[in-house]
């Protein structure tokens, strides 16, 4: 057998789910089933429950943390290598959301790997206060998404200012102006204040959610009360909601592509966006990582792509 890719486990292991690492890893299912079932003949041992929401056993918990040692001292290596050799080879460990993933990876990877095609750089998709709980544990190496509260030795860029959107359907907009729907559409494209909304039905967020709590505030303080019919537990949720055209709903920049293409895949009942005018509370995008003297210049290369996708997205 081949050396096992340690890698492939390693992500089962920690998101628990093989639809979810095939998802993060670009291949198939049937290919990652087919994956674990050789590294378990292998060794000749069981890795996961399958009982327990592929919960691992203590064999694979011992297999987890020795491959967790193994790719660390590779990447020392590779490193190391990348001093010696003339800089086109190593690995980057990238951390970012899975909105912002669907936006970013596929206009900076490309490019990137014109210049570097040996270098690789697997992707971890998860919320942001997982992501920089392995930023501190050296378990990922940049990382780009929401601003958080820096663990020490951490560089933290701050690249884009997200703004809030209302996303509608035009149904539902009609539903609520009649025959007046389309003169609300024009006028709300220079944007929209959220005391204009009151008589809205809303899909709220869930209010453990980092957005839903500076909103709450905001509107508590102006006197604003919005009209929430139903919760959503996550952003992808409350844009279906909308579709179904059970209200309006509010959401930042990164999942902009998301609503694009949902109303693509309903063009009988598209989804509206207006910028919000509130000044409601700044959302932050930044870039982090742990500086060095040595850094690889393949490195540098990806984070001046991420600097230029995030100078993009401003204008």
């Amino acid at each position: 057998m081949k050396t096992p890719r340690l890698e492939w486990f390693i992500t089962v292991a920690e998101t628990g789910s093989i639809s979810k690492t095939a998802d993060i890893l670009f291949i198939s299912q049937q290919s990652l089933s087919s994956y674990i079932k050789r590294l378990e003949s292998h060794y000749s041992i069981v890795l996961f429950d399958r009982s327990k929401s592929f919960s691992l056993t203590p064999q694979g918990k011992a297999l987890y943390d020795y491959s967790k040692r193994v790719l660390k001292r590779e990447t020392e290596l590779l490193e190391k290598y990348q001093e010696i050799h003339s800089g086109d080879a190593g690995r980057i460990r990238f951390g970012l959301s899975a909105a912002r993933s669907q936006n970013l990876l596929p206009k900076v990877i490309p490019l990137f790997h014109e210049q570097y095609p040996n270098v690789m750089v697997p992707t971890t998709e998860m919320p942001t206060a997982s992501l920089v709980k392995l930023l501190a544990q050296r378990d990922i190496d940049i990382y780009y998404g929401k601003d958080f509260d820096t663990p020490r030795g951490v560089e933290k860029e701050i690249l884009l200012h997200e703004h809030l959107y209302l996303i509608i359907t035009t149904r539902s907009l009609q539903r609520i102006y009649g025959t007046d729907a389309s003169n609300i559409i024009a006028r709300f494209q220079n944007g929209v204040w959220l005391q204009e909304l009151t008589k809205f039905p809303f899909v709220g967020i869930d209010p453990t959610g980092k957005l839903d709590r500076p909103i709450d505030a905001y509107c508590h303080k102006q006197g604003i009360v919005l009209n929430n019919v139903v919760q959503a537990n996550s952003t992808p949720l409350l844009i279906e909601l909308c579709l179904k055209n059970l209200g309006a709903g509010l959401c930042l920049e990164a999942f902009l592509p998301q609503v694009l293409q949902s109303s693509l895949e309903h063009p009988d009942n598209r989804l509206n966006v207006f910028p919000v005018l509130d000044d409601i509370t700044d959302w932050q995008v930044v870039l982090a990582y742990y500086p060095s003297d040595r850094e690889p210049a393949y490195s540098a290369h990806f984070k001046s792509l991420i600097r230029n996708y995030a100078r993009q997205a401003k204008g």
